[in-house]
């Protein structure tokens, strides 16, 4: 990530997360889905909008989350 920080202007790399939800399963799994808006503009001037849809399958071990997977669709 530190190398893909390096290709975008200073200040120029945000995110925003939103519109979580969450279902617990069966065995103390957790299934978290939320949508991620990125915005950057590279060095040379090239402008990048996407927006994700992702969802995180957790375990929670005593008071402690562990992501044991996650898909990432792009919508934009």
């Amino acid at each position: 990530m530190g190398e893909n920080r390096a290709f975008f202007s200073h200040g120029s790399l945000l995110h925003h997360s939103h519109s979580f939800s969450f279902d617990a399963l069966e065995n103390g799994l957790i299934q978290v889905s939320f949508l991620l808006e990125f915005k950057a503009e590279s060095k040379e001037g090239e402008r990048f909008e996407h927006q994700v849809s992702e969802q995180w399958l957790v375990r929670n071990i005593s008071g402690q989350f562990r992501i044991l997977s996650y898909q990432v669709t792009p919508l934009s």
